[in-house]
């Protein structure tokens, strides 16, 4: 039952994690940003309907199996939870690749923007 609950936990956190992430996707702009959404904005949609659908599956599937365990024997529910296990990894890895992306390209541009921004020259006689 601990390992159930556990791996319900962890898919919720990571679940969590992902809407990080798409937060940082909508708040962030820019011309790379910018660029990323006009070309892949529907591959990342559905990259993180994905995930946060799979985190749900995999936490939903954990606490259906502690509902439908008698204790008796390990049977199908071990087999299930150890799958929903290996998807709940696939997924978090997924989202961890795409949180990079994410993080490289608003980084990128936040740098670039300081840098092209116009220098203020200060008149220190209207100061």
């Amino acid at each position: 039952m601990s390992v159930y609950a556990t791996v319900a936990s962890v898919a919720a956190i990571v679940g969590g994690f992902g809407t990080a992430a798409i937060s940082q996707y909508a708040t962030s702009s820019g011309r790379r940003m910018t660029f990323l959404r006009e070309r892949f904005g529907e591959s990342l949609r559905r990259n993180w309907v994905s995930i946060l659908t799979s985190m749900t599956a995999v936490s939903a599937g954990c606490l259906a199996t502690m509902l439908g365990d008698t204790g008796k024997t390990i049977g199908w529910q071990g087999w299930m939870v150890e799958f929903l296990l290996f998807l709940g990894l696939l997924r978090a890895v997924r989202l961890i690749w795409l949180f990079r992306l994410l993080i490289d390209v608003s980084d990128h541009d936040g740098t670039v923007a300081a840098r092209n921004e116009p220098v203020r020259i200060i008149d220190p006689e209207n100061d």
